[in-house]
C-alpha cells in the first residue's frame, strides 16, 4: 500500500499487545500490561505515524501507563479509606469452619469463606476465632483470637 501503513504492521502491534495483555494475567507487576497497552496504542499511531513515531508512542506510553498504575495502585490510603479484595481481610475476625492445619481448614469472614493456614502456633480448632494476621495468595494466614469459642 503506497503512502500509507501497511495492515501487517498495524496488526502486528495490536496482536502483540493483546498477547502481552493478557500474559500480565500470570504474573502481577503490570509490566507485561503497560508494555501490551502501549503496543496496542503504537498500532492504533501508525495508522497516521510513521515506525519511529510509533516506537515513540510506544516507548512514552508504556513508561507512562506502568508508572501511573504503580502510583494509583500502591499510594498511601487516606485515613479512613476503606480496603477492598484480598487486603480488606487483613485484621477482620473469623470462625474456623472446621480445624485449620497446615495442609488445610476454612474460615468464615464476613459470610464467605476462605482457605486458611495456621500462621504460627499449631492447629486450629473448628469453631475458634480467628484473627487474619496476613495473606499468602488466595489463603488466610490466622491466629487464634482473644477468645477461642464463639
Amino acid at each position: 500500500m503506497m503512502g500509507g501503513p501497511s495492515l501487517e504492521v498495524w496488526w502486528l502491534w495490536v496482536v502483540g499487545g493483546i498477547v502481552l495483555s493478557l500474559l500480565e494475567l500470570l504474573g502481577s507487576g503490570l509490566f507485561l500490561l503497560s508494555i501490551g497497552l502501549g503496543c496496542i496504542l503504537a498500532g492504533l499511531a501508525s495508522l497516521w505515524l510513521g515506525f519511529k513515531g510509533q516506537l515513540v508512542i510506544f516507548i512514552l506510553s508504556s513508561v507512562a501507563i506502568f508508572f501511573s498504575a504503580r502510583v494509583l495502585i500502591h499510594r498511601p490510603k487516606a485515613e479512613g479509606e476503606q480496603s477492598f479484595g484480598t487486603d480488606a481481610l487483613l485484621g477482620r475476625e473469623g470462625v474456623a469452619e472446621c480445624a485449620i492445619t497446615e495442609d488445610s481448614g476454612y474460615v468464615k469472614i464476613g459470610g464467605e469463606s476462605w482457605p486458611a493456614r495456621p500462621d504460627s502456633g499449631g492447629p486450629i480448632e473448628e469453631g475458634c476465632k480467628v484473627v487474619v494476621i496476613r495473606l499468602d495468595g488466595n489463603k488466610a494466614l490466622v491466629a487464634r483470637s482473644g477468645e477461642s469459642k464463639p
